[in-house]
């Protein structure tokens, strides 16, 4: 099985994954799952935006200190903050050469200079980032990775609508919408 059809195949198993998902971090776990496996990725990050803060938060992670997955990221700001605020993607194939002002310091972290963020959102809304770093090749991110990030972002987005209804639907079945008290169904 060459590589197109590989990941063919891991998209069409994605998508099942992701229709299957119940809950937000369930969500997250599969998704972590399946795209460090269609990009080869060493680290992985999804990132919800807290509307109230204006920040990003790291919902799921793989290949991440602990340290790194409690840090927020401002709205606009960093290479996240701008993706989720312009709803571009964003596909660095050497950071040193394309933001040479960028301190090594930030930079010293990871061993490939090549990383994707593609936004999550729909027409109108924007719900966060998937920010994928260090393929485990060492080899560059492609604009044909990028056109497939593209790919698995709607469907993301389309899942994370879907849980977040039901938990609404599921909290107006069992509280009063006027007082917001539960009411005899949820006991």
């Amino acid at each position: 099985m060459n590589n197109k059809e590989r990941q063919i195949t891991q998209l069409l198993g994605l998508n099942k994954a992701i229709v299957s998902a119940t809950s937000l971090e369930e969500l997250g776990t599969l998704m972590v799952d399946k795209i460090i496996q269609i990009f080869q990725a060493k680290k992985i990050s999804l990132m919800l935006l807290d509307k109230e803060k204006k920040d990003l938060f790291i919902w799921a992670a793989s290949g991440l200190p602990e340290e790194i997955k409690k840090v927020k990221v401002e709205y606009g700001q960093m290479f996240s903050g701008w993706v989720a605020k312009e709803g571009e993607p964003l596909l660095v194939k050497n950071v040193d050469s394309e933001f040479p002002r960028l301190s090594q310091a930030k930079l010293g972290r990871y061993r490939s200079k090549s990383f994707l963020i593609a936004p999550l959102k729909n027409q109108d809304k924007t719900f966060g980032v998937i920010n994928v770093t260090e393929r485990r090749d060492s080899e560059v991110f492609t604009e044909e990775d990028l056109n497939l990030i593209l790919l698995i972002s709607p469907l993301v987005v389309s899942q994370i609508e879907k849980i977040q209804l039901f938990e609404q639907v599921k909290n107006l079945t069992n509280s009063d919408s006027l007082t917001g008290l539960f009411n005899h169904r949820y006991f």
